[in-house]
């Protein structure tokens, strides 16, 4: 197993590279109506936007607003025989990662 922490320049590419469309619904003739995401990894967790900052009241009220972090982050473990060399591109190391697996 290997961890892989990434950041995509935004969720459509993240999409296209983690995952796989198959066709999940088809008509009498057997003509494709639908299709559904398929993961081409065992262990994806999403992470998508990131933000820094931010402050609040007591009541929850808004003081300082967060900022949004670019790119959309996504975290992997990767699992024997599972080929990851698409995402080579898109590998960070944070110092600090915000999620880890257990």
């Amino acid at each position: 197993m290997q961890d892989l922490y990434l950041k995509f320049p935004d969720q459509g590419t993240a999409e296209a590279l983690l995952y796989d469309q198959v066709a999940s619904e088809f008509d009498a003739e057997g003509n494709v109506l639908a299709y559904e995401p398929r993961p081409k990894f065992m262990n994806i967790d999403v992470l998508g936007i990131l933000y820094e900052g931010g402050e609040w009241d007591a009541e929850g009220n808004e003081i300082v607003a967060p900022v949004a972090l670019d790119g959309w982050h996504v975290n992997i473990r990767l699992m024997p025989g599972e080929d990851a060399a698409a995402l080579t591109p898109f590998l960070v190391t944070p110092s600090q990662p915000r999620r880890v697996w257990a």
